[in-house]
């Protein structure tokens, strides 16, 4: 159940009111209705957002995205009205400040489209946060990967017994219909089978074709393959972390990064320059960015790690 309220106390009345002032006959009440209107707005975006929530874990985060989206969301609305305050008719000004009053406009416009996009921003970085917190939840993205190629593997077979079971003349179209309906198959692959079983003219009837198992296969060999190379990297890994306890003498440490396959070192503060020119001498190179020295995971890097590591000790 959503127990969350919309806190809409920072919308500002007096803004909407001098908003309608030149293009309406009672700014007061196209105030409330304003109000109203964007509250409605509010609440139906809140129960969208909350669909996604699928454990009570994800309350505290559904929690700080909607004050978030709701206090900027208020705060554009002000703007935007306080914007089109400044949007007297032409009627009203004749020619006097037109640049003024097209750059007023502008602004106005640029507001509302902000406005609209807003939802659709948050929901697409709720989606994307949500997906990564259970990928990390679920064992990180190998294991997420693992879970798929035992889908695939799953689904494979399924396809295949199919094909074996409307495949063969040894058993009556009733027989071969029977059998598929025991199977856990999903009610629309059956009736498509059905009804192509009725139509056949010798009662057999493959439902997947070759092409299709090929392809299948193809991609199920390819997240193998993707599986086998990141449990290597993993290995190698574990080894590079056994190598940062011994490092931390230093006051340094050796990290890691699967998504970017890269290795890095992180000193809590700037080393002596001789233990700098021995990092620099194994290949590693300072980011700026990252505020470490790195270069890619391979076999090279972990062996210039351990020589690296041996020379300090001296």
């Amino acid at each position: 159940m959503n127990k969350y309220i919309i806190d809409f106390t920072w919308y500002n009345k007096e803004i909407a009111k001098t908003a309608r002032q030149f293009i309406s006959f009672d700014p007061e009440k196209f105030a409330e209705r304003q109000k109203q209107q964007e509250l409605q707005y509010l609440n139906d975006c809140k129960d969208e957002l909350f669909k996604l929530i699928k454990s009570e874990n994800e309350i505290e985060f559904y929690t700080k995205t909607m004050d978030y989206f709701i206090n900027k969301y208020v705060s554009k609305l002000n703007e935007m009205n306080s914007s089109q305050s400044r949007c007297a008719s032409s009627m009203i000004t004749w020619s006097a400040n037109f640049r003024a009053t097209t750059k007023a406009n502008n602004s106005y416009d640029n507001k509302m489209s902000e406005l609209i996009d807003m939802f659709s921003n948050t929901k697409a970085y709720t989606i994307k946060y949500l997906k990564k917190i259970r990928t990390q939840e679920a064992g990180g993205g190998l294991a997420e990967k693992k879970a798929e190629l035992e889908a695939l593997e799953k689904r494979q077979a399924m396809y295949k017994l199919l094909n074996k079971i409307c495949g063969t003349k040894k058993t009556t179209r009733q027989e071969k219909i029977e059998a598929i309906e025991k199977l856990e198959v999903s009610e629309k692959i059956i009736n498509n089978i059905k009804e192509d079983l009725r139509e056949s003219e010798d009662g057999t009837y493959k439902p997947f074709a070759g092409f299709s198992l090929t392809n299948q296969n193809a991609k199920i060999k390819a997240r193998k393959l993707y599986i086998a190379r990141q449990e290597k990297i993993a290995d190698r890994i574990k080894e590079a972390w056994s190598i940062t306890k011994i490092m931390d003498y230093n006051g340094g440490e050796v990290i890691q990064n699967l998504e970017t396959q890269r290795i890095n070192i992180l000193f809590d503060w700037k080393p002596e320059q001789e233990i700098i020119n021995k990092v620099k001498l194994h290949g590693f190179k300072w980011s700026p960015k990252f505020k470490q020295w790195t270069r890619k995971l391979t076999n090279n890097a972990l062996y210039s790690i351990k020589r690296m590591q041996a020379e300090l000790k001296e």
